[in-house]
């Protein structure tokens, strides 16, 4: 994937941090609440590397030179802990914490400070954000925490009222335009990525690299939703493919998975059995972990196109051509924009809405989902619901 340049994306928080620091107001934990993809983990990197820096310049500003620094900018700092939500379930795992709780509770390595950040600790079950407020409430000496969370409402309170909390905000366009105005776009695609990515650069960067391949999904799409009746072969087509690529993706990676665990066993000879094991199994599961987190993107993908393209016949229909984000594909969705009740368009959005979590984070079978949502918006159907019948069967 295409990186944009490393920036600070959130000035205001940047400079609110900083004053805070500046007054010796640090505090021991920090709740970063965010829309998702608008520079929070780059905020937080920011903190971090303050934080463990053993002779800053200034406020949120490391040395870049001393033990620590380069510890952490190696990707060795014994004292930092990550943790992220796993499994089918996406959540933050018991044995995650309860190892992150007892390193935190041993004396620092480096004598620097102790960092433990926590990704969309939204996903803290009930068991495992109890016994995370419990170290929260009496923190060790010198052991600061970085929570990350794009729904906030589902901490719980207590965690919430011992957490420093600071806002993002979505980027405005005039930044994003920014950001593009390194690489070879057209102006038209300039302006379609800013439009669409709607202030999140973890989404331009997505698209980026897949602007060809978004542009001819939406085309596909746009010509199902037009013709309305008659598109069961395409709907299949599309269906197929889509998921035949899904497919073709974890064949890849299972394949590339192996190699690498072969290598680094080969690597680990010499360890004990149970060390070896033991690493090897870490590596496993984070291969997976990324894994499923890009095919999480790629399902989510079709969800928003189509949710997009929706919207725009929904523009349309109130003669709001100025909004509109498919402008390459005017005249498809003003012929569908007429062959849809609002009442219709409204309800294909909530659909959506409703299938987009099943199948991105459930693993609902798209070759399932997708004809059955197309179906039920595009064809003049009965009671029986399709839409339902494959979510229903989709999970068994």
């Amino acid at each position: 994937m295409i990186k944009l340049k490393p920036e600070i994306y959130q000035p205001e928080a940047l400079q609110s941090l900083k004053n805070m620091y500046l007054k010796k107001r640090i505090p021991h934990a920090l709740l970063i609440q965010t829309p998702g993809g608008v520079g929070e983990t780059e905020l937080a990197e920011v903190i971090v590397n303050y934080l463990i820096c053993e002779k800053p310049i200034e406020a949120l500003v490391p040395c870049n030179k001393c033990n620590s620094c380069l510890l952490q900018k190696s990707g060795s700092y014994p004292d930092y802990h990550e943790i992220k939500p796993k499994g089918l379930m996406r959540s933050i795992k018991v044995d995650d914490m309860t190892a992150m709780t007892k390193a935190l509770y041993t004396t620092s390595m480096t004598g620097s400070a102790k960092i433990a950040v926590i990704e969309q600790a939204e996903t803290l079950r009930k068991e495992t954000a109890n016994q995370f407020l419990k170290i929260l409430e009496e923190p060790p000496e010198k052991t600061f925490f970085i929570l990350m969370t794009t729904r906030h409402e589902r901490l719980l309170p207590t965690i919430k009222s011992r957490c420093q909390s600071i806002r993002l905000k979505l980027l405005n366009n005039p930044t994003i335009m920014q950001l593009l105005k390194d690489y070879e776009l057209s102006k038209e695609d300039q302006e379609f990525i800013t439009a669409i990515s709607r202030g999140r650069y973890k989404k331009v960067e997505q698209l980026l690299d897949t602007i060809q391949e978004y542009k001819q999904l939406a085309r596909i799409l746009s010509k199902i939703l037009c013709h309305r009746e008659n598109t069961l072969t395409m709907i299949c087509e599309l269906s197929s493919n889509f998921t035949g690529k899904l497919r073709e993706l974890r064949k890849e990676f299972d394949k590339n998975s192996e190699a690498q665990l072969k290598n680094k066993t080969a690597e680990l000879k010499d360890l004990q059995p149970g060390v070896r094991n033991a690493v090897l199994s870490e590596i496993e599961e984070q291969l997976k972990s990324e894994q499923g987190e890009f095919e999480r993107g790629q399902r989510a993908v079709f969800f928003d196109t189509l949710m997009e393209l929706w919207r725009d016949i929904l523009l349309l229909k109130h003669k709001n051509e100025s909004a509109l984000i498919h402008k390459f594909l005017k005249s498809e969705l003003k012929e569908a924009a007429q062959k849809y009740s609002e009442e219709e368009i409204m309800t294909a959005l909530n659909d959506i809405e409703i299938v987009r979590g099943a199948t991105v984070y459930l693993n609902a079978r798209t070759d399932y989902v997708i004809p059955g949502l197309l179906v039920k918006n595009t064809s003049v159907v009965n009671e029986n619901n399709l839409l339902r019948s494959a979510i229903i069967s989709s999970l068994k």
